[in-house]
């Protein structure tokens, strides 16, 4: 692994640069947000941007996180100002759609710019990824990752995204060993909370024939949707849908409040939807016969976080993932200078990265998602080819997949 304190000035000069394209971009994100859905905070973070040093409004950005001015309501409008080296960039398109759902935006399809440090583009399905055709290729294992911004691969070049480093890496190891390439299509979007990323699987990812789903998560996650759902469902939207629809009919939750008085409600409730969260996943990789695993991620900085990984890695096999990896410890012995996008950010630069896909690669727990992967691939590979597949029933999500199918798989 590298050591980040070999990277000297030249990291930190670099680090700076993305922390400034990382503020710009969040800025662009705003720039096309419906007005109700930003924050006043946000003119005022806006104002810190010409500031050195952190203060009080950085405190709180940080804290809240970049997106939580995308969904907190305003009655006056925002016009975003990005630095005016990249004011050219941003007035070249809106980087996002809405989403008349409980993601209330995607990024929009097909788009493309760059800074000097960074580029961004997304392909024709709205992913911050190469374009893929529906039908897999022979012998290929295909991995859908669902996530937030940490997955999308904020303020770095794709390349260098956990997601492609990992990729990368696991194809050639899986091809030495057992034949097969493998492809990571990834299905984040910054800013999504855990609900919001299996709205996007299912919406985006249903015609990809998948055999493992990767589903990304940080302790943020505990909360996150607290904050996150309020504005969808003050205007109505998600009551119906399967995750939430028993929860609220039991606990009171109606159309018709104000935002603040959802929050106050689900805020006792994170654990509960983020265990369903999981759940819904698991059964939507489940009933195709795919595998699922939860990797639970470290933010930079926030060593604090840690103790929720352990409530977070019960949900998750609660709700009958697969494999659920805690890689919370990734960042342990590092400097978090040496591996933020910028001062007291917790979105990973490039070396933070790395270390990440280190670890993906690194996670026994993985192994019996993969190896049940790597299964499932081999058999469509065999039908396809026309030979006989005795057919079997989708795995049940309770009990676990493992225990169903006796001890854990591991890639031998």
């Amino acid at each position: 692994m590298t050591d980040p304190r070999r990277i000297g000035s030249a990291a930190s000069i670099a680090n700076r640069a993305r922390y400034w394209w990382a503020q710009a971009l969040a800025l662009g994100l705003i720039a096309i947000a419906p007005i109700e859905m930003i924050s006043r905070r946000a003119e005022n973070a806006r104002a810190s941007l010409f500031r050195d040093g952190l203060n009080d409004v950085d405190h709180d950005r940080i804290e809240h996180g970049y997106y939580e001015r995308l969904v907190t309501p305003t009655t006056s409008p925002v016009v975003a100002s990005p630095p005016p080296a990249a004011r050219r960039d941003f007035d070249s398109g809106p980087l996002c759609d809405d989403a008349a759902d409980l993601r209330e935006y995607v990024l929009k399809p097909g788009f493309q710019f760059g800074f000097p440090q960074v580029s961004w583009r997304t392909n024709d399905r709205g992913m911050r990824d190469r374009d893929y055709p529906e039908q897999n290729p022979p012998r290929t294992l295909r991995i859908g990752l669902a996530g937030d911004s940490i997955a999308a691969g904020w303020a770095v070049n794709l390349e260098d995204s956990f997601e492609a480093v990992w990729e990368r890496e696991l194809d050639e190891r899986l091809r030495n060993e057992h034949g097969s390439g493998v492809e990571v299509l990834n299905f984040a979007v910054p800013g999504h909370g855990p609900i919001a990323r299996v709205v996007q699987i299912e919406k985006v990812a249903s015609t990809f024939d998948l055999d493992l789903i990767v589903f990304e998560s940080t302790p943020a996650d505990l909360d996150w949707d607290a904050r996150r759902l309020r504005v969808p469902l003050s205007r109505g939207i998600g009551f119906d849908h399967d995750i939430l629809r028993d929860l609220f009919v039991l606990r009171g939750i109606e159309p018709g409040w104000e935002p603040d008085r959802y929050r106050a409600a689900l805020k006792p409730l994170g654990p509960a939807l983020l265990e369903r969260s999981y759940r819904a996943i698991a059964d939507f990789a489940h009933q195709r016969r795919a595998a699922c695993a939860v990797v639970i991620l470290p933010r930079v900085g926030r060593f604090d976080e840690q103790k929720n990984a352990p409530l977070m890695a019960s949900l998750a096999r609660s709700a009958g993932v697969d494999a659920v990896a805690d890689l919370t410890s990734a960042f342990d012995d590092l400097d978090p200078d040496e591996l933020a996008v910028g001062p007291g950010d917790y979105h990973p630069n490039e070396l933070g990265h790395k270390v990440i896909a280190e670890s993906l690669l690194a996670a026994d727990d993985l192994d019996t998602a993969l190896a049940l992967a790597l299964d499932r691939a081999r058999r469509r590979d065999v039908a396809k080819a026309g030979e006989f597949v005795a057919d079997e029933p989708p795995a049940q999500t309770t009990p676990r997949a493992d225990e169903m199918n006796g001890a854990p798989g591991r890639l031998d």
